[in-house]
């Protein structure tokens, strides 16, 4: 209104995002200052130890960066290569039944297959009796690459295992296989 009185201006309320993202701030600089205390000092992990999917992520970590080693230069995951072990023991196994055994969504699967085949390590064949369907065969390349790796990939193994039993080994997988 002209001539009227004036309004001051609302104090600007600082948003909810706003102290939130001052916090994680605070929090990542804390964390990076604490990172050297903590390497110096001991920390209770025993709450976390029993969970087993705490054990399972830590297990598979050290399980993937070892398989990165063991397999050198290959540029293959650990995906790609249960692909082509599954894929070498069945070929012509459709996209969708690879995705289905390896227990990730059809989507992931196309990738995967995708990224086999832009490798020339694999290629997808019209299923006669189903045009929308694919049979995923190994190329020479894939079958000669997987021999390779089947080596590699076992050393790794016994790597990873050295300290358990062939008993031990055994249950283990067992009880894993249990879980899915």
């Amino acid at each position: 209104m002209p001539g009227g009185p004036r309004c001051r201006p609302r104090a600007r309320k600082e948003s909810k995002v706003g102290v939130r993202k001052k916090a994680v701030a605070a929090d990542s600089v804390s964390s990076v200052v604490n990172r050297e205390t903590a390497a110096s000092t001991p920390v209770d992990v025993q709450r976390l130890n029993r969970f087993v999917g705490y054990a399972l992520r830590r297990a598979q970590v050290a399980y993937f960066g070892d398989f990165a080693r063991a397999v050198g230069g290959t540029d293959i995951r650990p995906a790609e290569f249960a692909a082509l072990v599954v894929i070498s023991a069945n070929q012509g196994l459709t996209q969708s039944a690879i995705a289905l055994v390896l227990g990730i969504d059809r989507s992931a699967g196309v990738s995967l297959i995708d990224r086999l085949e832009s490798k020339g390590l694999a290629l997808r064949v019209p299923v006669p009796t189903d045009r929308r369907s694919y049979a995923i065969m190994l190329t020479a390349a894939g079958q000669e690459l997987l021999g390779q790796l089947m080596t590699s990939v076992t050393e790794h193994e016994d790597l990873m295992l050295k300290n358990l039993s062939k008993a031990e080994r055994d249950t283990l997988l067992e009880l894993l296989h249990k879980l899915y």
